[in-house]
């Protein structure tokens, strides 16, 4: 289901930033819990993912797990261009629960979306994966 997500997405006009989104929707997913609180996915940068960590020690940690990251990555976002390298920046405030200004809350209606992705969405079965495409799609909305 989740590689039907780039096709979804670009067949209704919201392809611009896809890769970009979808492949920090990827980090979201493979990155589990444990890493996921303590990391935060920025971006797409070409071929890299960018990801930001709390400390040097993280990113050693980091370090040794992007080849298992990034081959479980390319796997969910396939069809979409693959990446090859996690670029991995210090921040000192990712993990600590601290909010950035830019920070979007929960979305858990379709609400405000064009009739196209509230289609797309109620073709998505699985409830974790149709929240991520809402709120995938309405960044994208926001961003044009």
């Amino acid at each position: 289901m989740s590689s039907q997500i780039p096709r979804i997405l670009g067949s209704i006009g919201l392809g611009s930033k896809l890769d970009d989104d979808i492949v920090v929707l990827a980090w979201h997913r493979v990155s589990g819990n444990f890493v996921g609180l303590r990391t935060k996915a920025i971006g797409r940068d070409g071929d890299s993912l960018v990801v930001a960590v709390p400390d040097e020690q993280w990113k050693g940690h980091l370090i040794e797990l992007a080849p298992h990251l990034i081959a479980r990555i390319n796997e969910f976002i396939e069809p979409a261009a693959p990446i090859s390298f996690i670029r991995i920046e210090i921040d000192p405030l990712v993990g600590t629960g601290m909010r950035s200004a830019g920070a979007t809350e929960d979305v858990h209606t379709v609400a405000d979306t064009t009739p196209e992705i509230e289609e797309a969405a109620d073709r998505i079965e699985n409830a974790e994966l149709r929240e991520s495409f809402i709120r995938m799609a309405k960044s994208i909305q926001r961003s044009n």
